[in-house]
């Protein structure tokens, strides 16, 4: 059970990417609008106090009591189960709508709710470190066939099973043609286009995967993490912040360019807060 309801979204109070990680790994997922209660019942034991499921509770100050008293656990047991009937079900439909719902509220809410709201301190474990080179490349709209789709899905759920329920974290699938250059840990910027033009340039993200993709024989399906809190910038602002940050002749190229200049990737970093 979580509170999954549109406000609690738009706050960043619950991640899309949680309800995604649980989902991929055969969790029924129930939402209620009015769930405020953090309660746990196992085959023996109830847990019931403050702490969210949430990296802002692991910094805060919460308090839990565990307790095997059959009374408790049985209560426990019945208002889960009586949530659960008055609860709207999570599939990935739903879990698509509450992307869409959080990208519309990019912003974290000013106020600082311990273990609810505000924006846990930068995580920059997600790329090596140190680091000490990354690539540009481009990435072209190509529709993913049945087997690409199937392919992606199966590789996402190896991927999200292997790092756990971590909501700091996104994934996304991309199609390469041909021998990929690339291996599991190189970092790469995808520089998005649409027709003839460079639009929009991805997070800094992380090879986790790479297969072949079935009956195409030289199509290659890459699975990338990034910090799920990272957003795509646009080309211009990207440039334009390069300025600033004294690269001002910096070539933002999608054709594999290697980057190993300390500045430009302090500057690149820089861009997500890296």
């Amino acid at each position: 059970m979580v509170n999954a309801g549109d406000d609690a979204i738009a706050a960043h109070a619950t991640s899309p990417e949680a309800l995604q990680a649980f989902f991929d790994r055969g969790v029924r997922l129930v939402s209620s609008s009015n769930l405020h209660a953090k309660v746990l019942a196992t085959r023996t034991t109830a847990v019931v106090g403050s702490a969210n499921a949430s990296r802002n509770s692991q910094q805060s100050s919460e308090a839990v009591i565990v307790t095997d008293q059959r009374s408790v656990l049985e209560d426990v047991k019945a208002f889960v189960k009586k949530e659960i009937r008055g609860g709207k079900e999570i599939n990935e439909l739903f879990i698509k709508r509450a992307r869409k719902i959080r990208d519309a509220s990019p912003h974290v809410p000013r106020i600082n709710i311990p273990g609810v709201t505000g924006q846990p301190p930068a995580d920059t474990r997600n790329l090596p470190d140190p680091l000490t080179e990354l690539f540009l490349e481009g990435e072209e709209p190509i529709e993913f066939s049945d087997d690409a789709k199937r392919l992606e899905r199966d590789r996402r759920a190896r991927v999200r099973s292997a790092l756990g329920p971590d909501s700091k974290f996104g994934f996304y699938a991309w199609l390469y043609d041909g021998k990929v250059p690339y291996r599991n840990g190189d970092v790469l910027i995808l520089i998005r286009t649409a027709g003839n033009n460079r639009v929009s340039v991805r997070p800094p993200a992380v090879v986790e995967d790479v297969a072949l993709v079935p009956r195409r024989k030289r199509q290659y399906l890459v699975t990338l993490r990034y910090r799920s809190e990272d957003k795509t910038l646009s080309r211009k602002d990207v440039l334009a912040e390069l300025a600033q940050a004294g690269l001002p002749d910096f070539e933002l190229e999608d054709d594999g360019r290697k980057i190993t200049d300390t500045n430009e990737l302090a500057a690149l970093r820089g861009l997500w807060r890296l």
